[in-house]
């Protein structure tokens, strides 16, 4: 009666560690393979496990370091149990043999290649299923992580390198890889490709690459009456119109039509320089990104560009920017 309490002690306790083994394998491919975007969406809608999963993967060094801890101790267990299990039964020679073939074969099935073909399929499943007890252990081998990466880092500076800084969840060649798939499944059009893709260049793109230079311009002189003003509105169709000053050797103000207009009507004695407003300077070497922030917070339409000596060289609109995305805007 004995024995058989022992055989089956140690059947459950194999038993045990190998469901360990498999849920620290489904765990790391689930966690590392799940969709950030679906997550952040799952996040947005309230669920309490995915906002778990997102602070896990927050501070993935640590996630890593507990499932390699946590996985390696239960194989290690595993294989220990496993070894004195048989060769209680057959003895140390014979029992030892097939502990390693057994196990060893077990393990690999059940605590690895099963588990994680099965969370790689189920990665938003899995995921969410151990995001509280994987909390838990993160929160155990904290003390051990920590002590672990400082030892990591410190050897890396001996050998003369620098710790790895954390990478972006996703690049930006990996979002273009995503828009291609997306194109290629029927997600993605192909207008939407060319926005998307204008968008990333977007970022880099300076100010000097879209503005009008200067002899291109439409713009009026200072003295110029509200008739002939009037007349250079009409015709070009710009709702602001920059006014040079020969005597500054400059562009000095911006005519926004709907005061002109508002003048006109009032038929009152008023000049360009009634109706002037200061006009906003940017540096032909500024991102279109940054000056299109700035143009936001300031509620502004237009910009004058300027050489690094502040000599005004063209002009910038809002809808110069928007169609370096969106493209012509008629």
């Amino acid at each position: 009666m004995k024995s058989h309490l022992i055989i089956i002690s140690f059947a459950f306790s194999i038993l045990a560690l190998l469901l360990l083994s498999a849920f620290f394998s489904g765990a790391e491919t689930a966690l590392i393979s799940l969709n950030r975007i679906r997550l952040k969406n799952l996040v947005n809608k309230g669920s309490k496990r995915a906002k778990v999963v997102q602070k896990l993967l927050s501070n993935i060094d640590d996630l890593i370091t507990a499932i390699l801890l946590g996985n390696n101790f239960v194989n290690t267990a595993i294989s220990v149990t496993g070894t004195i299990f048989f060769a209680y039964l057959l003895g140390p020679r014979a029992g030892g043999i097939v502990a390693f073939i057994v196990i060893g074969t077990s393990l690999l099935i059940f605590g690895e290649i099963t588990p994680k073909l099965f969370a790689a399929q189920h990665a938003q499943k899995v995921s969410l299923a151990v995001a509280i007890p994987m909390r838990g252990i993160v929160t155990l081998f904290k003390p051990v992580a920590a002590f672990l990466g400082g030892i990591s880092d410190m050897v890396i500076r001996m050998l003369g390198g620098e710790p790895v800084a954390k990478s972006p969840l996703l690049t930006e060649e990996e979002i273009k890889l995503m828009i291609e798939l997306g194109r290629e499944q029927g997600v993605v059009g192909d207008e939407e490709r060319k926005m998307l893709y204008k968008i990333f260049k977007f970022g880099d793109t300076l100010v000097e690459e879209v503005m009008v230079p200067k002899e291109k311009m439409v713009y009026v002189d200072i003295d110029t009456d509200i008739d002939r003003l009037l007349e250079v509105v009409l015709r070009s169709g710009y709702a602001r119109i920059p006014v040079y000053d020969k005597a500054a050797e400059g562009i000095v103000g911006i005519i926004y039509i709907k005061d002109l207009l508002k003048a006109a009507m009032d038929k009152k004695n008023t000049t360009i320089k009634d109706l002037i407003h200061m006009p906003h300077f940017v540096v032909k070497s500024k991102r279109v990104i940054d000056l299109l922030r700035e143009l936001q917070n300031r509620k502004g339409h237009i910009a004058i560009v300027t050489d690094a000596k502040g000599v005004p060289i063209g002009i910038v609109t809002l809808e110069d920017l928007l169609e370096e995305i969106v493209g012509e805007i008629e």
